[in-house]
C-alpha cells in the first residue's frame, strides 16, 4: 500500500473538514473525537461539496439534499432528500488514512 502525506493534525482539528487532492482524487478529511476519516469530497447522488456540509455524530451531511454518510465505510445512512421526496444514494469512496507523528497519510 502506498500511502502519501496530506496533512499534519493540527490542520484538521476535532469537529472540522479539510479538502484536499491526492493523485486526482479531490478527498475530504475529516477529524471526529481525534480519528481521521477520509472520503470523497462531493456527493454522489448531485455532486454537492461535501466540504460544506455538517459533521453529526460519526456522519458527514450532504449540505444540498442532507444526505447523510457513515465516515468509516461511506455508506449512505440516510437517503437525499427534497420536500418529502427521498432519492436513493450511493456510497461514497472512502480512503485508508494512518496518522503517524502527528502527520495524517492517506492511500493513493
Amino acid at each position: 500500500m502506498n500511502y502519501v502525506y496530506v496533512a499534519s493534525v493540527a490542520d484538521v482539528q476535532p469537529g472540522k473538514m479539510k479538502a484536499i487532492v491526492v493523485e486526482s482524487k479531490e478527498i475530504l478529511l475529516v477529524n471526529v473525537g481525534g480519528q481521521i476519516f477520509a472520503m470523497q469530497r462531493f456527493c454522489p447522488h448531485a455532486g454537492a461539496d461535501l466540504c460544506a456540509g455538517k459533521i453529526v455524530d460519526s456522519k458527514v451531511i450532504c449540505p444540498k439534499h442532507n444526505a447523510a454518510f457513515d465516515l468509516a465505510t461511506g455508506e449512505a445512512v440516510d437517503k437525499a432528500k427534497l420536500l418529502f421526496l427521498k432519492f436513493p444514494t450511493k456510497r461514497t469512496e472512502t480512503y485508508r488514512v494512518k496518522v503517524e507523528n502527528n502527520s495524517i497519510f492517506v492511500e493513493a
